[in-house]
């Protein structure tokens, strides 16, 4: 009687005997291998929850070829205090790659209904069901190692995407969620700008003795994002309000105020602060063309509304940004997406999850496979 033997082993069989003393690793998704894009409790500190990542096999950065014999995950930076852990949770888990057919498997394609995810000829449980403590770590470091009980061998040259799928049945907090914030890796952080203050003026008051203020947003402020703004606020509604854009530094101080202009006129966005409510809300739209050559451009920003009474021109301003624009993700690299299925009911088995109710793409935990 014939037997279809598992892709992972017969990989295994053919890829030559390594030498004890040599570690080998991966790490997914490469855009998040050195960064930390936050924390976030599903699967591990959540309720109940059946959930699947699929990984492109163009993420991984390090080496090419691993003999799982660990799943290894991080605190998010922030967290990575000592102070959360010491919880125990009960899971299993298994790895498999992607069906390939005539539309392979991927990250951006992937099926809500989870079976449609796996090729089960390479399937494999690596974690049989069992309670594992959650440890406390005081490093931003892979310190969460989920040891395989099973043999996988993962390789990039099979070019195909990797699900990693947890279980997770209960946990100590009464099966209920609690904080332990693991690392994501998250599109929206990859590449993105940032922003300064111009200069040492923070804005000037308006009639109701509130400084007005402006912003910008880093996660959008990136080459490519046609969604990019820039916000402020004038302290009242309906002012009359203009956006200043320029490339040059000034210190001009409006007279008989104490409110100052900090940057030069290449460009103005005039508009009008929100029709209600007491903060004078303003937003200015400025989409960032897909121009690889405006990474770390920087331009300078600068709010100014009229409000009569507020000073004795009427006019007031906020402090200067320094807006500088981030490269924005790498093009024509893979990605992660993750999909769950959870409840917060009694007695939920996220065996019996057949369909995620969730599903992120370009977003998941970042994730490390040792030998």
């Amino acid at each position: 009687m014939s037997r279809l033997i598992p892709l992972s082993l017969l990989a295994a069989a053919c890829i030559p005997t390594l030498a004890v003393s040599q570690t080998m690793s991966t790490i997914s998704p490469k855009a998040g291998a050195l960064t930390s894009g936050g924390g976030n409790s599903i699967p591990f500190s959540w309720y109940p929850t059946r959930y699947q990542q699929i990984h492109d096999y163009d993420t991984f950065v390090g080496a090419t070829v691993v003999p799982v014999k660990s799943v290894n995950f991080r605190m998010g930076k922030s967290w990575s205090n000592g102070r959360y852990g010491g919880q125990s949770i009960v899971l299993s888990m298994w790895l498999a790659y992607t069906p390939q057919g005539t539309t392979p498997v991927t990250s951006k394609n992937a099926s809500r209904t989870f079976s449609q995810n796996i090729d089960a000829k390479t399937q494999v449980q690596v974690v049989n069901k069992k309670k594992i403590v959650l440890p406390k770590l005081t490093k931003w470091t892979f310190g969460i190692k989920i040891p395989a009980s099973r043999p996988f061998i993962f390789s990039a040259a099979f070019k195909k995407a990797l699900v990693v799928e947890s279980r997770v049945y209960s946990n100590s907090n009464s099966s209920r969620i609690f904080t332990y914030p693991v690392d994501v890796y998250s599109s929206q952080n990859v590449g993105r700008g940032s922003y300064t203050t111009n200069g040492s003026y923070g804005g000037c008051k308006s009639k109701s003795n509130s400084t007005v203020s402006h912003y910008a947003i880093t996660t959008y402020l990136k080459v490519g994002n046609k969604l990019n703004y820039t916000y402020g606020y004038g302290r009242a509604a309906k002012l009359p309000a203009v956006m200043t854009l320029g490339a040059k530094n000034l210190n001009i101080t409006l007279p008989g105020t104490s409110c100052k202009i900090v940057n030069d006129l290449v460009a103005i966005f005039p508009g009008i602060t929100s029709a209600s409510g007491t903060s004078g809300y303003y937003r200015v739209a400025l989409p960032i063309p897909n121009d690889s050559n405006l990474a770390n451009v920087v331009f300078k920003t600068q709010m100014f509304f009229l409000q009569k009474g507020a000073n004795s021109l009427g006019i007031t301003s906020t402090r200067g940004l320094n807006q500088k624009i981030g490269p924005g993700a790498p093009s024509g690299k893979g990605s992660v997406t993750r999909l769950y299925a959870y409840s917060s009911t009694s007695g939920y088995n996220p065996d019996k999850a057949t369909v995620a109710s969730g599903s992120t793409s370009n977003y998941g935990l970042v994730t490390q496979l040792t030998n």
